[in-house]
């Protein structure tokens, strides 16, 4: 990408920013993907202009789907420091792209029990 952009210069700048945000990522990232998907999911026709009206039941679904899927893993991650609320409630999301992803993420190995049940909150977004 140096070569590409001309940076030469600027090869060990770039270098320590992709270890600092290889580093921090996980914790950063994680959540701002979800809160973006929880948005837009609840919001996109309104965002996209399609629609001009906020009905209940889009409220309702936004309310729970912050609940059970951001602010459930934000507690699991400042609690625990793991990122496993996250993976449980990514991977819920990522059913509607595979079917196959609805099982990672539901325990960590190494972790106490109660960081386990604590961490499979957001699966109750499915009954709800």
């Amino acid at each position: 990408m140096s070569n590409i952009l001309n940076l030469h210069s600027f090869f060990y700048f770039e270098e320590g920013i992709v270890i600092i945000l290889s580093a921090l990522l996980p914790y950063i990232l994680a959540p701002a993907m979800t809160l973006l998907y929880v948005v837009s999911y609840n919001f996109g026709t309104l965002i996209l202009g399609q629609s001009s009206t906020v009905t209940p039941s889009m409220i309702e679904t936004f309310a729970i789907m912050l609940v059970l899927l951001f602010v459930a893993p934000i507690l699991v991650e400042i609690k625990f420091t793991s990122l496993q609320g996250f993976l449980t409630s990514e991977s819920l999301l990522g059913v509607f792209i595979s079917p196959f992803l609805v099982a990672t993420g539901l325990s960590e190995k190494g972790r106490d029990t109660k960081s386990n049940l604590i961490s499979v909150i957001p699966v109750l977004y499915f009954p709800v």
